[in-house]
């Protein structure tokens, strides 16, 4: 690092995004708890026997880490994108390695549940049709695994 004129111009633009998502951050919370719900309507209606995992209250709106029985979540990741949806089998911090996450393991997942963990995220740009064909296409993904 060396001496020099910080780059106030963006410096000033950060802080007023900073401000306008600030002001929206209750209408941003009510979108993803929205479509939330409707990710998981549409896994209860088909009924797919999963795990919410971490603390259903307090956590990243849009953020959906779920635990399925049976199935690999290598092989829903996998199933997913070639269906043009990305979803994640661990933290984003440890993407690198394919084996259950710590977290998984620290919460107590139960064993059949474990390898099966995907992490899925919302954002604004997304609504509640893309939550209920995120979901759409993860149900026949665990229905396409279990058929073999």
């Amino acid at each position: 690092m060396r001496a020099g004129t910080e780059n106030v111009a963006s410096i000033v633009g950060m802080a007023i995004a900073l401000e306008k998502n600030i002001s929206r951050i209750g209408e941003y919370k009510a979108r993803m708890d929205q479509m939330t719900c409707e990710f998981y309507s549409v896994l209860d209606d088909a009924g797919v026997e999963y795990i919410k995992n971490g603390d259903i209250d307090c956590k990243i709106p849009g953020n959906i880490n779920i635990s399925v029985n049976g199935v690999s979540g290598e092989s829903l990741l996998h199933l997913m994108g070639l269906k043009g949806i990305c979803i994640s089998t661990g933290s984003a911090c440890d993407s690198v390695f394919n084996q259950v996450s710590h977290v998984i393991a620290a919460i107590c997942v139960p064993e059949e549940y474990k390898q099966g963990s995907v992490r899925i995220s919302f954002g604004w740009d997304n609504n509640e049709e893309d939550a209920s064909i995120v979901a759409n296409a993860l149900v026949k993904s665990i229905l396409q695994i279990r058929k073999k």
